[in-house]
């Protein structure tokens, strides 16, 4: 499943950077550079972005206690998947590739 999810992630991460190198007007190495950069930013961007919230989200559900209330937990382990995802998309980056990370940083 992981193998799967990274290999779609990847797919998307390289469409979006080749949608933007067919819109450029003309084509030199130096473009391809900046595409090869585009995508290492993606990639690394959106992974960072993932593991940080969830070691945000493991720090939120290991020190504060939600004894009485059981609702929040729920609400917060939803917030955490939404709350990335929507932050990288925000930030064009990928959100597969950050809720990927997201979950391997979450699982530890």
């Amino acid at each position: 499943l992981g193998e799967s999810v990274l290999n779609d992630a990847v797919a998307i991460t390289a469409f979006r950077v080749t949608t933007r190198m067919i819109s450029a007007t003309s084509m030199s190495s130096i473009d391809l550079v900046a595409c090869a950069v585009n995508f290492i930013v993606i990639v690394l961007g959106s992974s960072v972005i993932g593991y940080a919230v969830a070691v945000l989200v493991a720090f939120i559900l290991r020190h504060l206690h939600f004894d009485d209330i059981k609702v929040v937990p729920v609400g917060v382990v939803l917030c955490a998947v939404y709350i990335p995802f929507f932050l990288a998309e925000m930030l064009q980056l990928s959100g597969i590739v950050t809720i990927f990370f997201s979950g391997i940083a979450a699982r530890r």
